[in-house]
C-alpha cells in the first residue's frame, strides 16, 4: 500500500508542474491521494479486491469533483461572466 501511495504522489506532483497556475488541479490532486487510499479495509484484502475498491473509490471521486464544479459553475454564473477580472487580472471563460 506504501509504493502505491509513492507512486500516486508521483503522478500527482508530475500532474501539478503541467500548470503551476491552477488552483483547482493542485487542490484535487491534493485531495484524491487521501479520499481514495484512506480506507481501512484496503489492509485486509486480497490484492485484486484491494484493487477493485481503490478504482471505485476513484471513479466516485471523480464523480463528486465534476458535481462539485457543476454546482460552482451554475452558482455563481449570475455574478460571474466570461471576460470578468478576477482577483486582480486573472480573467474567467465559462467552459460549460
Amino acid at each position: 500500500m506504501m509504493e502505491l501511495e509513492i507512486e500516486l504522489k508521483k503522478a500527482s506532483d508530475s500532474l501539478k508542474l503541467w500548470d503551476t497556475t491552477s488552483i483547482s488541479l493542485t487542490s484535487g490532486c491534493d485531495m484524491f491521494i487521501p479520499y481514495v487510499t484512506r480506507t481501512s479495509a484496503l489492509e485486509y484484502e486480497d490484492f485484486n479486491s484491494a484493487k477493485s475498491r481503490l478504482i471505485e473509490r476513484a471513479e466516485i471521486f471523480g464523480e463528486i469533483s465534476t458535481k462539485a464544479c457543476r454546482i460552482i459553475t451554475f452558482l455563481s454564473q449570475d455574478f460571474i461572466f466570461d471576460g470578468c477580472k478576477f482577483m486582480g487580472s486573472l480573467e474567467l471563460f465559462s467552459k460549460y
